[in-house]
């Protein structure tokens, strides 16, 4: 009973426990127990902290460090004026450093000058022309090298206000030849008016200027915009001057690339001189803290670059000095401010290079009183918006790839450790400070939302020990924007930083036991570079460079995706030493000098190179007005004998880069309109379509497959024409690869595009008129309406032209049409000024040319391959009809006859088939394919040629008659006297070949090639949550911005477009831990969960949590996916909206919101302050299924890691007709919902378009919207989610080919083929006799069938190359008279091939069967094939299928012996044979002849050796001689010996066939041989 009762309730409560964590949510669960049973939150016993005397000092002396002092450091610096290198704030901010230091007391101060290379901006104003009033103006960072600087007048033009820069906003504006003002959070929209025509662009503070949108406005490709800030104070008035549209005004401008000096200044504060242990190994003085930070600052407006934010880090130095000159250190300090920070980390890079290297190389290189041996580097680089400090060891200057190094983390974990251990003591129960090295459940990235360089990177590359204390989870959202002023710093967050950091280190300089005693050390990987920069001048040198290029600007690229790390920029800079270029008198000018004056010339030197993999030098010259006029020639004479791209070799390497002399083009939108992604592949023509002798280009590579932001823009160097002195205008062709051309730009004629050209007015000099001259340097304007008719021309001409012979593509056709429409419509937009219409208009004729454009190509290589096809049969057919029609006995004739035939049917074919016209070398081909087939024919002699060397050799070795009685010499023979046969019976010949004829000539009639547009259409079983599409990438690959530009152009006006942004993880498989805060006060009890224990955070009152992700929404969201039904409180995101969130209800009762709180609650994350204005139904909002049935939360890529590694190298046209996968998503509990503007400023991805709301053009609602999508995907390749009514489809679109009118040929193929069949079947049974005589001489039934299959040979080829030729000829007289009407026939492409195979194939299938029975007759009584008997146990006894006349055998035997002596030892072959034995006997009154030989089978190591025994056994009729074998296995297992006999007795068999083709005069020789070999038997018989 008690058992049952038992037992009842254990399955009771195993029920409830799994009802508890699937029926209902654990959390409610949780709270039930909590309220039924009362249970109180328990929180660990935490024991109490001893804080000793010292600490409390400490703790006083780093209280004493006040926000005031902190403010007046910063404000000071700040006020300074820009503290970029070259700039008055910037000798100011040193000098200021040099008297703190001074004032500090620290001793032994040194400073340091060094030349850094910067862009100095000159000056800059715009011009009010109708009053002469000036604006001042500042010029933004250069695009890689290249400067806003303007021609030396300047630029005139109307002002206009371009708004966020968007192609709506420009609609109704003159653009072209305007200066446009701009909002500054425009992303790189700034570049659409810059194609469109504008001169410049002005930007100013509309209150949304970030370091994001900063880091968008200068790329990393040397491109022509002029880009310009103006202050505050003029904004006004330039908005009342853009809205005349008609204002004129003018802009000069200015910016050079500049060496100029830079400090470093330092000093020390002496340790203790006693030692550190009892032990007395090291004494405090000799261990040193090196703590260093920067005075510089950085702004995309060099010339305003307060540098607030930057300054911390000097202002918490300045501090830590201070307190260290107080509290003496036992542990020696060196205290550094470097004056380059910013600039690559040039500043530490010089230090080090002096100073402190662990490379035994440069230390032998450094002078003993300049070394410097610092124990630990310590870099201090803050920010305020956190009062947390962090400890790093990794960056993302020299580590781009966020690559985690955990021999680093051991190495300087410890120093973080014990910074946490100091700081529990001096701040007991506050956490203040966190290890970013090694943290707990977590990585260093989860504290580094955006990428950051620090000094102590470098520092760590050359081998020494180093740290960065900076500010963690911030995203720094003013640095390096011309608005990083002091009333932005939050000095309360930065003075408990500063304590923090102050403290920490105060404990540690008296540590005895802080620095770890290890034999543990990093590598120096630093490595230092050297060269020169040289033109080829062909009047100093001819062969060599000599001439030296000064005041070039050199450059390398540090690895990685962006041009800036936290500021800190990428683009590592020098300039080429200056001094005269030839040697000479210098009284002839500055130009000329002594020799060693001109060696000194030119040269540059990278120090310490920030990186460990091969880099591209690439140089300069850069005139005044910011031009490129020389650079990288990448041509045969440069970059291929001189390389730009630079290995990681030597310590010290040097290298020589030749440049040329250039002007730069400018091209944009650089986007594969078919897959939408950025292209990465560059390929320069010249004007003739080579590639010039001289010749450059810079873009980004491998940019296709990035996720995110990309830069889309390239540009190419066109060099000087040495003649005329001007620039040579330059074709640009790109790809994503080698292969498939995606972007043409060739200047085509427009004209042919208003009035296109008829096919019969195309000629080789249109066609070559339509390939374009090329265009001139400086900037395309409009490059998508530009490359889609370039396309479009030179297609069109192509088109025409495959169109005189009959060669025409439906889908072509259509996509051109289709494209041709577009052009027109965005030339009629661009006139009236609607720009979002003509992007729209010009990307669709863009996708739909580029989608036909490689298909043009194809078509017309097709054409020209076909022609390969019918070289190819020519061969044949020449020699097939020399032995038709002269058959000429000798080979002299012969060859004769086959060389006129031949050239006589390739001059027809020269003037019928297209290919000669279409390729711009035809006769090219024609002289590869010749020597292509005399190439063969030598071969074919050489390999002959020796073949009978070897068996001459062998038969004189041997003394054996050797002969080729191979298959492949028999089956020749046979095709041969096939051949001959047909020259007996003309007429039956003459018909059958009149009748392929006209079947091949039908069959091209008949067929054609087809393409079409093919939707893969995927059905999914999930019913849609909208009706629309959704695009995203298979593998939730983040988007490129162009997805969406095109799909707004696209769409814009006819459904509602709404784009989704994901902020995950910098890298994919690691977990992101987003920390936020909440910053007002609770307003509700939490119950159960007031306190709790987070084992990730450690104990939380209730005011700390994370998520794993961020969500980025957009305000027109609900419009589409209706997600604000899953709101419990609050509002969703109005337009414009950045500093807002929406929380999923348990994350925000994680951390006491209620919906009370909505609009008033506040949480800190990422360093800045949202507002909470909204709390989602978690449970429900997870139930959510977008169109592709996966939630709208980012993809866990933890979980997903090993599908998302494996789909990056994914070919997308492989997998466009594959299911979709489907992927894990993160609970929405882990997400946070934010805007989408937000997450793509801090450099989140965009990872899905959802598109709805369709309308047709009076704007009211449109329920059949899948032709628009269809219309769409006819021009992309993407995979577009479509949910129609009840069902959901998965799109993706491919072009196929097909074979059509193959059914018409039914009946005309299979009359053809019983044709042949009645032909051959006669030919077989009225050659019965010459069948059975071919037998009896010794063919083979395989053999006789093959004198069959050689006439079908000769029927096919025949009837193929004469049916397409009057096919051709026809075609042309009908065109040529007009008689075709509008029938098309195509003779010349992959159909004509397809048919002409159709006949072959058709002639032979029908010739099998007649070859067959011929075969057969060969041979009625008997098995085609021979077949060995099974052996008895070890004895194989059987009779060998040939017989042999008896005035023969013994002379053939004579041969057998001599032949298996030759197998003897040392031979090799397929056996070794021994004791061979020929004797003769009586057998009833005719002699048997025997012979016995041992012999060991090949392979040899199968130990296979036997017995074999032949003999001539006399028949008794006939004087016939039956041949018998008799073998007997001695060694090798019996499995093997059975198949490997099989070729033993092949050997065997040929022998037998050699033997009748040896001469009668020979034979007699081999039977007196045999006589005197049996008298000698006899005689040692008798003896």
């Amino acid at each position: 009973m008690f058992r049952r009762i038992g037992g009842v309730i254990l399955w009771a409560v195993a029920i409830f426990m799994l009802s508890s964590v699937t029926i209902f949510n654990p959390g409610q669960v949780t709270d039930w127990f909590v309220k039924i049973f009362n249970i109180k939150p328990s929180v660990p016993e935490l024991k109490p902290v001893v804080i000793s005397e010292r600490d409390l000092e400490i703790r006083a002396a780093v209280e004493g460090i006040s926000e005031k002092s902190l403010k007046e450091t910063v404000e000071a610096l700040s006020e300074m004026g820009s503290r970029v290198p070259g700039y008055p704030g910037h000798r100011k901010a040193f000098e200021y450093v040099k008297r703190k230091f001074e004032e500090i007391g620290l001793e032994d101060i040194k400073v340091e000058e060094h030349l850094v290379t910067v862009p100095v901006d000159k000056g800059a104003a715009l011009t009010i022309l109708e009053t002469g009033e000036k604006i001042k103006l500042h010029g933004l960072w250069p695009n890689h090298v290249r400067t806003p600087s303007l021609p030396t007048g300047g630029i005139l033009g109307p002002i206009i206000y371009g708004g966020d820069g968007s192609f709506k906003a420009l609609n109704g504006k003159a653009v072209y030849g305007s200066i446009v003002l701009m909002d500054f959070d425009c992303g790189q929209n700034y570049l659409n008016p810059r194609m469109l025509g504008a001169q410049a662009v002005i930007f100013f503070d509309n209150g949304k200027v970030t370091q994001g949108q900063a880091m968008e406005k200068f790329l990393q490709v040397p491109v022509d915009a002029p880009r310009f800030w103006v202050e505050d104070n003029y904004v006004d008035q330039l908005m009342a001057l853009a809205k005349s549209s008609t204002e004129q005004v003018g802009i000069t401008a200015r910016m050079d690339w500049e060496e100029v000096p830079t400090w470093n200044v330092y000093g020390s504060i002496p340790g203790e001189s006693t030692f550190i242990t009892e032990r007395e190994e090291r004494k405090w003085e000799d261990e040193t803290v090196l703590l260093s930070s920067f005075y510089d600052a950085i702004s995309i407006v060099p010339a305003l670059a307060p540098g607030a934010e930057n300054a911390t880090g000097l202002a918490a130095l300045l501090e830590t000095a201070k307190a260290l000159k107080v509290n003496r250190p036992r542990y020696s300090v060196m205290v550094m401010a470097n004056g380059a920070h910013f600039q690559g980390l040039a500043g530490v890079n010089d230090f080090l290079y002096r100073h402190s290297r662990e490379s035994e190389h440069f230390q032998e290189l450094i002078p003993e009183d300049q070394k410097i041996n610092f124990r630990l580097f310590v870099g201090f680089d803050l920010s305020s918006e956190l009062d947390q400090v962090a400890s790093f060891s990794h960056g993302t200057f020299i580590n781009p790839n966020w690559a985690t190094n955990n021999y680093e983390n051991n190495l300087l974990a410890p120093y973080a450790k014990k910074f946490n251990d100091y700081l529990s003591k001096i701040y007991p129960n506050e956490v203040r400070h966190l290890d970013a090295i090694a943290p707990p459940k977590r990585t260093w990235k989860n504290y580094m939302p955006i990428r950051l360089g620090f000094d102590s990177e470098s520092v760590k590359f050359v081998g020494k020990e180093g740290i960065t204390l900076a500010t963690p989870s911030t995203i720094r959202e003013r640095v390096d924007t011309p608005v990083d002023r002091a009333e932005f710093v939050n000095f309360g967050n930065l003075v408990k930083q500063v304590r923090a950091s102050t403290g920490m280190l105060l404990k540690a300089v008296e540590d005895p036991e802080f620095f770890r005693v290890s034999k543990l050390k990093l590598q120096d990987l630093g490595h230092s570079l050297k060269g020169r920069i040289l033109w080829f001048e062909r009047d100093v040198d001819f062969a060599i460079p000599r001439v030296p290029v000064a005041g070039a600007v050199v450059t390398y690229q540090q690895p990685g995706p962006v041009a800036s790390c936290g500021g800190v920029r990428t683009l590592i800079v020098d300039k080429t030493t200056s001094g005269p270029k030839y040697t000479g008198d210098s009284a002839r000018g500055p130009e000329f000098g002594t020799q060693d004056e001109v060696d000194q010339t030119g040269r540059f030197e990278f120090d310490i190179m920030r990186n460990r993999f091969a880099n591209k030098i690439q140089a300069y010259e850069i005139n005044s007005e910011g031009q490129i006029v020389s650079a990288p020639d990448l041509g045969t004479e440069g970059d291929k004998k001189f390389p730009t791209t630079q290995g990681y070799g030597w310590w010290e390497n040097e290298m020589m880069e030749v440049l040329f002399k250039c002007r730069a083009l400018s091209v944009f939108e650089i986007i594969d309109s078919s897959y939408l992604s950025a292209l990465d592949y560059m390929t320069v023509l010249n004007e003739g379509d080579t590639q010039p002798l001289e010749f450059g280009y810079h873009y980004i590579e491998n940019q296709s497959i990035k996720e995110g932001d990309v830069t889309r823009a390239a540009v190419a160097f066109a060099g000087i024409n040495h003649a005329t002195g001007e620039p040579s205008p330059i074709k640009i062709l790109m790809s994503t690869g080698l292969f498939g051309v995606k972007f043409l730009l060739i200047n085509a004629p427009e004209k042919y595009l208003d009035n296109p050209v008829d096919k019969w007015d195309v000629t080789e000099e249109l066609l070559e008129e339509s390939r374009g001259p090329g265009y001139p340097p400086g900037v395309i304007l409009y490059p998508s309406y530009k490359a889609a008719k370039d396309m479009w021309v030179i297609d069109d001409v192509r088109m025409k032209q495959l169109a005189q012979y009959g060669i025409e593509n439906t889908r072509l056709k259509m996509l051109h049409d289709g494209a041709r429409q577009s052009l027109l419509e965005a030339k009629e937009h661009l006139s009236n000024h609607n720009y979002e219409a003509f992007m729209a208009s010009s990307r669709e004729a863009w996708g739909l040319e580029a989608r036909g454009y490689p298909e043009v190509m194809s078509t017309a290589n097709d054409t020209v391959q076909g022609i390969i096809f019918y070289f190819m049969l020519l061969l044949p057919f020449s020699f097939f009809c020399e032995r038709l029609v002269f058959g000429f006995p000798d080979i002299t004739r012969r060859l004769g006859g086959f060389a006129g035939i031949f050239v006589l049917f390739f001059i027809i074919l020269r003037y019928v088939h297209p290919a000669f016209k279409l390729s711009s070398s035809p006769y090219i081909i024609f002289l590869a394919f010749v020597i292509m087939s005399l190439g063969g024919v030598a071969m074919f002699i050489v390999v002959s040629k020796f073949g009978d060397e070897v068996r001459k050799m062998k038969q004189a070795s041997a003394g054996t008659y050797e002969a080729d009685v191979g298959r492949l010499s028999a089956t020749a023979a046979a095709i041969i006297l096939g051949i001959s046969n047909l020259r007996k019976r003309p007429l039956r010949t003459t018909l059958t070949a009149v009748t392929l004829t006209l079947l091949t000539f039908t069959t091209l009639s008949f067929t054609s090639v087809q393409t079409s547009i093919k939707f893969y259409r995927l059905p999914r079983d999930n019913a849609p949550d909208y009706q629309g599409g959704l695009v995203r990438d298979r593998s939730w690959r983040g988007l490129q911005e162009s997805v969406l530009n095109y799909l707004d152009s696209a769409f814009k006006d006819r459904a509602t477009i709404v784009p989704r942004a994901w902020y995950l993880s910098q890298v994919r498989g690691e977990r992101a831990y987003i920390n936020f805060t909440r910053l007002t006060e609770q307003t509700a009890s939490m119950g159960s969960r007031d306190t709790y224990v987070d084992f990730d955070v450690g104990i939380t009152t209730g005011k700390d949590s994370f998520v794993n992700g961020l969500l980025g929404l957009t305000a027109q969201e609900p419009l589409i996916s209706r997600a604000d039904r899953y709101l419990m409180s609050g509002r969703w995101f109005d337009p414009g909206e950045l500093n807002v969130c929406i929380l999923p209800n348990d994350l925000a009762e994680l951390v006491g919101i209620f919906p009370e709180d909505v609009g008033k609650a506040k949480i800190e994350m990422l360093g800045s302050e949202f507002t909470v204005i909204g709390i989602l139904d978690s449970e429900a909002f997870n139930k959510h299924k977008d169109l592709d049935d996966e939630k709208l939360t980012p993809v866990d890529t933890v979980k997903e890691k090993d599908d998302l590694a494996d789909a990056q190298d994914q070919d997308p046209r492989v997998v466009a007709a594959a299911p979709i996968e489907t992927f894990t998503h993160l609970e929405s509990t882990n997400v946070m919902v934010v805007p989408y503007d937000y997450v793509r400023n801090i450099g989140g991805t965009l990872n899905s378009v959802a598109i709805s709301g369709f309308r047709d053009e009076q704007g009211n609602p449109k329920t059949d919207f899948v032709p628009d999508i269809e219309e769409f995907m006819t021009r992309v390749s993407l995979t577009m989610f479509v949910g129609y009514q009840d069902k959901v489809t998965v799109y993706s679109s491919i072009g196929s080919t097909s074979l059509s009118g193959l059914g018409t040929l039914f009946i005309p193929v299979l009359i053809a083929a019983l044709i042949v069949l009645n032909t051959m079947m006669g030919a077989v049974y009225e050659r019965f006799r010459e069948i059975g005589i071919y037998s009896a001489v010794g063919l083979a039934p395989n053999h006789i069938a093959a004198l069959f299959l050689a006439e079908a040979a000769v029927f096919a080829t025949v009837g193929a190359v004469f049916g397409y030729l009057i096919g051709q000829v026809l075609v042309l007289g009908l065109y040529e008279h007009g008689l075709l009407g509008g029938l098309e026939l195509n003779y010349s492409s992959l159909s004509a091939i397809s048919a002409t195979l159709i006949v072959m194939v058709t002639v032979f299938l029908s010739t099998l069967y007649p070859a067959k029975k011929a075969a057969d007759m060969a041979v009625p009584d008997v098995t085609r094939k021979w077949e060995f008997p099974e052996p008895e146990g070890d004895n194989w006894v059987f009779d060998f299928p040939f017989t042999v006349g008896g005035a023969e055998v013994l002379g053939m035997y004579s041969y057998l012996t001599r032949v298996f002596e030759s197998y003897g030892e040392g031979s090799v072959g397929d056996f070794v044979a021994d004791n061979v034995k020929f004797t003769s006997e009586d057998h009833q009154g005719e002699p048997r002849y025997d012979i016995g030989l041992t012999c060991w089978l090949a392979p040899y190591d199968l130990g296979i050796s036997q017995d074999v025994e032949l003999r001539a056994i006399p028949t008794g009729e006939h004087n016939i001689y039956k041949i018998e074998v008799i073998i007997n296995r001695l060694s090798g297992d019996v499995a093997s010996w059975k198949r490997i006999n099989r070729g033993f007795l092949n050997v065997l068999r040929k022998r037998f066939l050699v033997w009748r083709t040896i001469p009668p005069e020979l034979k007699h020789q081999y039977a007196q041989e045999g006589q005197q070999i049996l008298a000698v038997e006899a005689e040692d018989t008798t003896a």
